[in-house]
Order: C-alpha cells, then structure tokens, then sequence
C-alpha cells in the first residue's frame, strides 16, 4: 500500500491532550524566562525555570512523535519547540532589558530621590539600595557570583570603574549604559 492511499488517521484526545498539556507547560516557562529577563532576576530562578522547561521537553517528545511519525499530524506537535526558540532569539537579544527598563525608568527616576527604597521598583526586585559618591545603586538579585543592579550616576561613571569588556578586580565596578544618568552595574567578587 502506498503512503498516499493510506487514510487520513486522526490524532487520539489522549495523545492531543498531552501535546497540549506539555506545549502549555513550556508557553509558560518561556513567559516566565522573558519576564525574569526583563527584570533582572537571580540564576537560581533562571535554572529553575529552564529544569522544568527540561521536563515539559521531555514530556512533550513521546507525544510530539507520536502525532507526527504515526498519525502524521504535525501543526500541534512544531508549536513547543517554535516557542521556545523564539524565547530563546529574544533572551539572547537586548530586547527583554530595554522592555523591562522602558516599564520601569519613572519607577526608577522617583525611587532615585531617597535611594532607600527596595522591593518591586518597576520590574525589578531590589534588595538593597545604597548612595555612592557618584550616585543611587539599586542592587537587584540577578548576580551569580558578582552584585549587579542598576546605578544612577549623574555626573558619568566614576573614574576608577572597570572598563567594559576588560577584566574586573574584586571590588571593581562595571557599568554599562542604559539611557541618561542610568546605568547597569556588576560589581566583582
């Protein structure tokens, strides 16, 4: 029998619903990577995301070749994997920081004027904020191993600030500019 004359086998509910359950599951992980990435957050929040991504993947395999090998139904199956390297092109762009920065600049500009506040400034969840000589810095979880967060420095980058893309000595600060007196820093361990 050729493959053509093979009639058309419509995908189980049992099989849709899984594909559907495991495609739900990873729309989810990549909303919720694009939102941490936006807002700075911590690697442990990152990885957690990125493990239960792993296992909505793992979940989604069996399913995904089933509908397509044998009932040949590919439409549901693509829509998980297209996601998320979507999510994963934007991660690796500049676009999930400038979209937090852009819903969180006047949050940032009013919180300035005291430097004490922490919580939820806009996106970003600050542990602590500090005055400097050169400005406000408000520390945000997303460090590894460095401090990072964001720094308001009106009158430039101080003077013995690393220089972007040069090693930093423990201690150092790095800035990285985002838009006026507003910066990201890191500061090494």
């Amino acid at each position: 029998m050729d493959v053509t004359d093979d009639p058309v086998r419509r995908l189980p509910a049992g099989w849709a619903g899984a594909l559907l359950a495991t495609t739900s599951l990873a729309a989810l992980c990549c909303v919720a990577l694009l939102w941490l990435g936006m807002s700075d957050s911590s690697f442990l929040a990152v990885f957690a995301v990125v493990f239960v991504l792993g296992i909505a993947a793992i979940g989604w395999l069996v399913p995904a070749l089933v509908a397509m090998l044998y009932y040949r139904t590919f439409k549901l199956g693509l829509i998980a994997p297209a996601m998320v390297a979507i999510t994963f092109a934007l991660a690796h762009t500049e676009i999930p920081r400038t979209v937090g920065w852009a819903l969180s600049e006047g949050s940032f500009e009013r919180a300035e004027t005291q430097c004490a506040e922490t919580g939820l400034i806009g996106v970003y969840s600050i542990t602590r904020a500090s005055r400097h000589d050169a400005g406000c810095h408000f520390t945000t979880d997303g460090g590894f191993m460095n401090t990072v967060g964001i720094a308001h420095l009106p009158n430039d980058i101080p003077a013995d600030a690393a220089v972007e893309g040069e090693p930093i000595q423990d201690g150092q600060y790095e800035y990285r500019h985002i838009d006026g007196p507003w910066y990201r820093f890191s500061q090494a361990f």
